[in-house]
């Protein structure tokens, strides 16, 4: 038996050594190692009724904005009958406005459900009623992500320009969808409020966790402002950043205690600096292209929500054809060499990159030999 098991290690090194070459060369390539990305966002509207200061779209801080679109539904079916065909697990509706200001926003969230994918929901939570919530709940849907931004209602309108009062409404709603969910002994949705960490609210993250655990929220999550050409102001001082650390190390500790989660530890690694991913990509390359991507209201793909570089079309073109495009293989490529460029990706926000978790994941999983995981 010790004999036998002495010669099957070297022909499962030998198996391993082949199957890394192949992904290395493919990868070298631009070639994708799935069929299509296994995570996808869909922002099915570019209106939004909020003028957030932070927002790289609609601050009240930017000039007007051109004429928003809205993805049609015949495009938004074909495009999802697409991606589950290609493996798709995960898609978060959501916009580069409000996602639910779309005429036909429930049915396209139904339809992800429908196709047995993991449905996510990303909204300023302004459109959410009771029915609405009803409705969420109901139809199973798995995440409800909602933009808070506040501790409080006068911070809440300043920051967005919403109605007074909507904050605290928005919050009652979130409770009622934690209700409809215990009395329907069901787990779905994962309800979750962010925050934008800022001047005008660094001091009330404390208050907000309290909120979150008297409605029994199940996570807070705290985001990094990245400074719009209009916002810079809005950055904290190394003085409120400590401020800023200290409130989120109690709203971390709040939430805990109530048995709820936070991204506290990944938000205490990020640095300071705006470009908080340059060191990072000096060491390890760029995956983002090989599971994920952003579909646009008008039909155009970002291959990641730092990157304004179009890789065609759903609208015009399928997304498998898109998905395997020579412009998509060329931004594989330049993303693969990212640590030996002096600059990033064409168009694309490297050193200030949201993504980068996934991305050290994807990188450890690649180098462990973890291939079945990518």
């Amino acid at each position: 038996m010790g004999l036998k098991r002495t010669c099957l290690l070297p022909a499962r090194l030998a198996r391993r050594a082949i199957r890394r070459w192949f992904v290395w060369r493919r990868l070298r390539a631009g070639r994708a190692l799935r069929p299509g990305p296994w995570w996808v966002q869909v922002g099915i509207d570019e209106r939004c009724n909020y003028r957030c200061a932070m927002c790289w779209a609609h601050s009240h801080l930017l000039p007007p904005q051109p004429r928003k679109t809205v993805l049609p539904w015949a495009d938004f079916d074909r495009l999802l009958r697409d991606l589950h065909q290609l493996g798709t697990r995960r898609i978060e509706v959501c916009g580069s406005g409000e996602p639910m200001l779309h005429p036909e926003a429930m049915p396209m969230l139904r339809l992800v459900k429908e196709l047995g994918m993991e449905s996510v929901l990303i909204t300023n939570g302004s459109r959410l009623t009771e029915s609405v919530c009803e409705e969420l709940v109901e139809m199973g849907l798995d995440f409800l992500r909602v933009s808070i931004n506040a501790g409080s209602d006068e911070t809440h309108h300043a920051l967005t320009r919403a109605p007074m009062g909507e904050r605290s409404r928005i919050m009652e709603m979130l409770g009622y969808v934690v209700r409809l969910r215990e009395q329907r002994n069901t787990t779905v949705p994962f309800v979750g409020v962010t925050i934008v960490v800022q001047k005008a609210n660094y001091r009330e993250l404390g208050r907000l966790a309290e909120e979150a655990t008297e409605l029994r929220l199940d996570n807070l999550e705290f985001v990094s402002l990245g400074i719009n050409p209009a916002s810079a102001g809005l950055a904290l001082s190394p003085e409120e950043g400590e401020e800023a650390r200290r409130q989120v190390a109690e709203a971390d500790a709040i939430m805990r205690g109530a048995g709820k989660t936070t991204n506290a530890a990944s938000f205490f690694d990020r640095p300071r600096e705006t470009y908080w991913t340059k060191k990072i990509f000096a060491k390890i390359p760029c995956y983002i292209g090989q599971f994920f991507c952003r579909v646009n209201a008008n039909g155009g793909v970002n291959p990641c929500c730092g990157c304004s570089r179009v890789m065609g079309n759903v609208i015009e073109q399928r997304f498998r054809e898109i998905w395997r495009s020579p412009a998509y293989r060329s931004f594989r490529r330049e993303a693969l060499e990212l640590p030996k460029r002096s600059e990033p990706v064409a168009e694309c926000r490297c050193y200030s990159c949201g993504h980068y978790p996934f991305i050290m994941e994807y990188h450890e999983k690649l180098a462990a030999g973890r291939f079945g995981e990518l």
